[in-house]
């Protein structure tokens, strides 16, 4: 699944939409706010913050709740956001 985000990140994801990260196991937390995809740099450095191993728990209700609230404080207007 990483590998998978990572490629996302890397490749797919459109220039201009907005990225914000969230880790979580038996808490959540934001390490990333919304960041403006603007050129491959930006991109690999994104890609680069993707965890490589999964640790700990799976506190995934936890996880979408702290994404929802990174993604709520996009400062464009969202015609549609996916967590």
């Amino acid at each position: 699944m990483n590998a998978a985000v990572r490629r996302f990140l890397l490749y797919t994801l459109p220039t201009g939409a907005e990225v914000g990260m969230v880790e979580y196991s038996s808490t959540a937390q934001e390490i990333i706010s919304m960041t403006p995809v603007t050129d491959f740099a930006t991109r690999a450095w994104l890609a680069d913050q993707v965890p490589l191993k999964h640790n700990g728990g799976t506190a995934i209700g936890r996880g979408l709740l702290a994404a929802k609230d990174v993604s709520m404080s996009s400062t464009i207007k969202l015609n549609f956001s996916v967590v």
